[in-house]
């Protein structure tokens, strides 16, 4: 387990490199957008936005999208939006 908060941000950042292709333009997509929004997207907006931009074969769903992100992105189900899971996910830089 790392032992500080960019150490863990820094796996999880791995993770996602070492991701099959697509897999990983999944993640970086959907971080791209939601980094750049001003708000929390609905599952809607963000999967039309990561459809739009990445070379995905198969139909994206909320839950796939959360998988690829590898918990960097949750989806809040009563307000029906998925967003950063922190906001320091928003200052971390590689």
């Amino acid at each position: 387990m790392p032992s500080t908060l960019t150490s863990s941000y820094e796996a999880l950042y791995d993770r996602i490199r070492g991701m099959e292709s697509t897999a990983r333009e999944v993640a970086v997509a959907a971080l791209q957008w939601l980094l750049c929004s001003r708000r929390p997207l609905c599952p809607e907006e963000l999967i039309g936005a990561v459809s739009g931009r990445s070379n995905v074969d198969t139909p994206l769903s909320p839950a796939i999208v959360l998988d690829c992100c590898c918990n960097l992105v949750t989806l809040d189900h009563e307000a029906n939006r998925i967003g950063l899971a922190h906001p320091t996910v928003r200052e971390y830089e590689r």
